[in-house]
């Protein structure tokens, strides 16, 4: 499977190498995206099974799809695969690359679950639960209570080191390697305070195992589903659920949908107002208990 662009002699791989490394170089996509693009493009690549690029057509995608299906991938997952394909393809239309156009993939939006988040009562009994262990308690508390204070997403908590921590905001770094500074309430600032108090590694990462090294994401969302099961909290929660609790509230509260967006770091409102909606249901359930 190779190929002749700019008269040079390409193999396909090579060509989704440089479109990975466009997307890095170029629009500065995280480690994150590209994984999980480079995964995207060689589930097709199965698909094709060794077919000349220059050949694929819409049958192919009609089979891609269908195999996507077959492995148990939801409407989203499916939708996600498709776009990831035709921005590959596309990259190749812009450099006249002979290949399948791009536009001939049809895709659809995606069907966004209305956000999963916790009321107050719930929150609270969340920060009730204590660990047996003194020092992962007091840093699942602190973990709990930044997640909900900040808003930030579990990946952008993971990476945080000591020194993005300022007097009362954080510097996190978001999607597409921006950074942007978000606002930690007291309680969280003074839970955090403690849990730093014990810390006696020189590990620079913020949180940390009881050896010093730095927790992932999974083990952050194994700490929050945890405790929201001692809790006795029948929804699923994770780390985006207390995401998903911070937005919420502020906009119960009357906060902007424009501050909201900055404050979550999302790229554009739409994504921001979904919100709505939980909020519009909040408010209905307050005008039929209240209103004769």
């Amino acid at each position: 499977m190779c190929e002749i662009v700019d008269g040079r002699i390409y193999h396909v791989l090579d060509l989704i190498d440089k479109y990975l490394e466009y997307l890095e170089i170029i629009k500065n996509y995280s480690p994150f995206t590209l994984r999980n693009y480079k995964s995207c493009l060689y589930a097709f690549l199965e698909v094709l099974r060794g077919k000349d690029i220059k050949l694929i057509d819409c049958s192919d995608i009609d089979s891609f799809r269908l195999k996507l299906r077959e492995k148990g991938l939801g409407f989203n997952s499916v939708q996600y695969h498709l776009i990831v394909l035709r921005q590959f393809l596309k990259f190749c239309f812009i450099r006249d690359f002979p290949t399948l156009k791009y536009y001939k993939i049809e895709t659809c939006k995606y069907s966004r679950p209305e956000p999963c988040y916790l009321e107050m009562p719930e929150l609270k009994k969340l920060l009730e639960i204590k660990d047996c262990d003194l020092f992962r308690s007091i840093r699942n508390t602190a973990i709990i209570r930044v997640l909900y204070s900040t808003g930030c997403r579990v990946r952008e908590l993971s990476s945080l080191n000591r020194d993005d921590v300022l007097s009362n905001n954080v510097r996190v770094l978001g999607k597409g390697r921006k950074y942007r500074l978000v606002f930690i309430s007291d309680v969280a600032r003074k839970s955090l305070d403690r849990y730093l108090s014990l810390r006696t590694d020189k590990s620079n990462a913020l949180f940390v195992s009881g050896n010093g090294k730095r927790l992932g994401v999974a083990m952050i969302e194994i700490i929050v589903k945890t405790y929201a099961l001692k809790a006795g909290i029948k929804k699923k929660v994770t780390p985006h659920s207390l995401r998903h609790t911070f937005a919420t509230e502020l906009l119960r509260n009357g906060a902007p949908l424009p501050a909201i967006q900055q404050l979550l770091g999302h790229a554009s409102i739409t994504t921001t107002q979904v919100y709505t909606h939980v909020t519009d249901k909040y408010l209905q359930e307050i005008h039929s208990k209240h209103h004769r």
